[in-house]
């Protein structure tokens, strides 16, 4: 098996698992076999990308910004310990 057979196979299983599990198709482009999922829930979205020239299959993971709660002060947070007890 070729580096691009494993990687269609590869991108074939990831796709079935995403489908599964309710993720939806956003973009493809099958001659560069890529493809993104989104996660209509959470707004996650999941890039899969074979790389011809490494011959390497790669999926990336991105998840929205998080909201920052009312009344969040940056001063106060900048200057608070983190969990190891050194300033930011």
């Amino acid at each position: 098996m070729t580096s691009k057979e494993a990687a269609r196979t590869g991108r074939q299983r990831v796709r079935h698992r995403l489908q599964q599990q309710g993720w939806k198709l956003i973009s493809e482009v099958d001659g560069h076999m890529w493809s993104q999922y989104e996660h209509p829930d959470s707004g996650q979205t999941v890039g899969v990308n074979w790389y011809r020239t490494t011959g390497v299959l790669t999926i990336t993971v991105r998840a929205p910004c998080g909201k920052l709660p009312s009344g969040f002060d940056e001063r106060r947070w900048r200057n608070a310990p983190d969990a190891a007890g050194i300033g930011r």
